[in-house]
């Protein structure tokens, strides 16, 4: 039983209704790392990841450790990866059962990484948002306007919600504000970068964290990265290396990636010796990253209360799934399953399909990058103050402030955003579409009415005179024959001809 072959496809429900796994290779590609993608519960869509063996045993245990998860070939990342397919349907099968919220809890309680597909509806009643305070009916809108809440700074800090806006620089004179602007001469030393003489600590692994201190060492900070020898960064482990190459000089490319210009060192924390090394090295510096789940640093003696009493003036910038409050608190979550929570995976498919991946653990970096943004605006705030700050940063909230626009149409319109694949609301035609050979495809939009007849000449010219496409609204409302129309020539077309011929004519085009 190998990937590619076909899925494993059951479960009926009460109501008669089936139920089955999306075939793996219907969307993203295939997976090392399983059970990793969204299954279909009896009332709606559950995002599943499983990163670590303890997580897999976790779930089985779970699950009632049913023969089929005994099997040999699921005893391991490997095995599971070759018959994902066998996997994903036992899976299906099992999760059918269940209704989203129950399973959701349930699992977590067993600390799984589960969690529910939210449309923007569901996004809007999470309690665990409603606690965190991360909603606002904004003030001062004009009368007779619909009440609407906003989502506000996904940067939390002991004084409260960040302010949202850059941060601004305090300068003496008109000569401060064009100094940086002036052009630097030949021979001219390079100025100091902005984190020039900040010590940074870097407890986090994987990506999120790494990120926000890889960020900060790119504008000058000393960063000193503390890693644990007997549980080493998952991504130390990925075998992402060159094939010439072999450990120990040989780091996984994704871990080098993200800890570029920092310094590290080996820590037990799981020692007194070990903690002891944190408050020393604490007690010299200006910021700490860390990626604990919620709660295991307070555990190790070194919660923020803590490094605060060894230096007042620290900054804690703690990045986690949920965050550091609320009643979720203590949920597993990684990016894939923080982006299912967002409601952007709900807007994310096929037209007339159902919610899809992002395709990347995209709240990861993005929580990172914010974090990042949250400390700068803590260090600002200390050099006023003399104090630092803990600085709260959950995947969730993150990420989903990034979905403005599929949020706003919910408020404005109280319906949820359907999802449109590959088209766009102001362009048309706006699509990939397959070109002749295997798996060859072309994308091709039109961004108004002259770009369109221009294409239309090409394709088929009467197509120019069709009232039916003569205008966006036109298209709009005829995207369906639209795509067709265009599908039924690329077909027959190389994807690299389709190009050469539209580019020129200031048509974007490109194979994909």
């Amino acid at each position: 039983m190998r990937s590619g072959s076909c899925s494993l496809i059951f479960k009926v429900t009460k109501s008669g209704k089936v139920l089955r796994a999306r075939d793996p290779l219907e969307s993203s590609s295939a997976r090392s790392l399983l059970p990793w993608r969204i299954f279909e519960a009896s009332d709606g869509p559950v995002y599943l990841v499983c990163i670590e063996q303890d997580q897999w045993e976790r779930l089985v245990a779970f699950m009632g450790t049913p023969e089929w998860a005994q099997l040999e070939i699921f005893a391991d990342t490997a095995g599971r990866a070759a018959n994902q397919d066998v996997l994903h349907g036992l899976l299906q099968a099992f999760i059918a059962g269940w209704q989203v919220l129950p399973l959701y809890h349930a699992a977590q309680a067993h600390r799984i990484c589960i969690a529910p597909v939210l449309d923007y509806a569901g996004v809007q009643a999470a309690e665990h948002l409603r606690a965190r305070d991360f909603f606002a009916v904004p003030e001062g809108l004009p009368p007779g306007t619909p009440a609407v809440e906003v989502m506000r700074s996904p940067v939390l800090t002991t004084a409260g919600r960040a302010r949202t806006g850059a941060p601004l620089r305090c300068v003496a004179s008109a000569q401060d504000v064009t100094a940086d602007a002036a052009p630097r001469r030949r021979g001219q030393a390079a100025p100091a970068l902005p984190l020039a003489g900040i010590r940074v600590v870097d407890l986090s692994w994987a990506w999120a964290g790494p990120f926000c201190a890889m960020n900060l060492a790119h504008l000058g900070a000393d960063v000193i990265r503390l890693e644990s020898d007997t549980r080493p960064d998952l991504y130390r482990r990925l075998p992402i290396v060159p094939p010439e190459l072999e450990p120990p000089h040989a780091p996984s490319g994704m871990f080098n990636q993200w800890n570029q210009g920092k310094r590290s060192v080996s820590v037990a924390l799981g020692t007194p010796e070990g903690r002891q090394v944190v408050r020393d090295v604490v007690a010299s510096s200006d910021v700490v990253v860390q990626t604990f789940a919620t709660g295991v640093l307070d555990r190790l003696g070194l919660g923020y209360e803590e490094l605060r009493r060894i230096n007042p003036r620290i900054v804690l910038a703690s990045i986690s799934g949920y965050g550091q409050t609320g009643p979720w608190r203590s949920y597993m979550g990684y990016g894939p399953s923080a982006a299912a929570l967002t409601g952007l995976c709900s807007v994310t498919g096929y037209v007339g399909g159902g919610p899809e991946e992002l395709g990347l653990s995209m709240p990861d970096p993005t929580a990172g990058i914010t974090a990042a943004f949250g400390v700068l605006a803590a260090l600002l705030r200390r050099d006023g103050t003399g104090t630092g700050e803990h600085v709260d940063v959950s995947l969730w909230e993150a990420s989903a402030v990034l979905g403005v626009e599929a949020w706003m149409q919910h408020q404005r319109l109280g319906a949820q955003p359907t999802r449109q694949g590959n088209r766009d609301a102001a362009m048309a035609p706006h699509g990939c579409y397959r070109a002749l050979g295997d798996e060859a495809w072309v994308t091709i939009s039109c961004r108004d009415d002259a770009e369109w007849q221009r294409l239309a000449q090409i394709v088929y010219p009467p197509l120019a005179q069709d009232p039916r496409f003569d205008t966006l609204a036109a298209r709009k409302a005829n995207e369906d024959a639209l795509d067709a129309l265009l599908s039924a020539w690329t077909s027959t077309q190389d994807r690299w001809v389709v190009t050469r011929w539209l580019q020129p004519l200031g048509i974007p085009a490109f194979p994909s």
